[in-house]
Parts: C-alpha cells; structure tokens; sequence
C-alpha cells in the first residue's frame, strides 16, 4: 500500500464502534480478520468480517470498506458517494455489483463506503 501504514486495530475498534451505532438493534458487534488486499492503490481498503446478533439471531457478513484517500490521489477527484450510487442504481439490474452497505459522509469521522465482498476481492 501506498502512503502511511495505518494501525489495523485502531481500524478495526473504530469501524466496530462505528457498526455498533448504524447498527441500534445488533448486539456483540464484532469486527474481525482485518486486513488489506493484495491489489488496489486508489483508495485505503481493507477486507473484514463483521459478526452480530439481531434477535438473538446470529448475522456474520463478510465486508470491504472502502476509505477516501487522504495522501496519495490516483484520480484529482475522488467521489465515494458516487461510487456508492452507481454500485446501488446497479443492484438488481443484472449487472453484477456487489451489495452497498453504508456510506459515511462526515468528513469529521473520514468519508468511507461498506460493501459486501465479492467473489474477486482478496
């Protein structure tokens, strides 16, 4: 990865707060087997699992959160709720794309996308 080396478990208690808070009916939200691709240079992405309980039921999905670049800019512009737009107009369309989860718009957190993983990311 190009740019600082970012400290994983500050990553990883960040996004479970965060989850835990879009997430007001889950509890024991966990955030787990954080780590970075292997390909991708134009924005920090890592890949994770997120394992919960919604009504004593248990949910596990295994995301990809896709964070606005901040040092190093491949594109001039870069627009994660754009990208966040397209890939949701494009659900169910037979496109494949894969699932948007949320995006996070305040720049005060660091604007950021969650999607679910799919079949190519490693």
């Amino acid at each position: 990865m190009l740019g600082r080396q970012r400290d994983l478990e500050r990553v990883r208690t960040g996004l479970a707060g965060w989850l835990a808070r879009v997430l007001p009916d889950a509890r024991d939200v966990e955030v787990s087997s954080l780590r970075a691709p292997k390909a991708g240079v134009s924005n920090e992405t890592f890949l994770l699992d997120v394992t919960y309980r919604v009504g004593g039921q248990p949910r596990h999905e295994r995301l990809v959160a896709r964070l606005e670049p901040t040092d190093f800019l491949v594109f001039p512009e870069y627009d994660l709720e754009r990208q966040y737009t397209v890939m949701a107009r494009l659900a169910g369309t037979g496109v494949p794309v894969p699932r948007v989860r949320w995006l996070e718009r305040d720049p005060a957190v660091r604007r950021f996308l969650l999607r679910r993983q799919a079949m190519c990311d490693n």
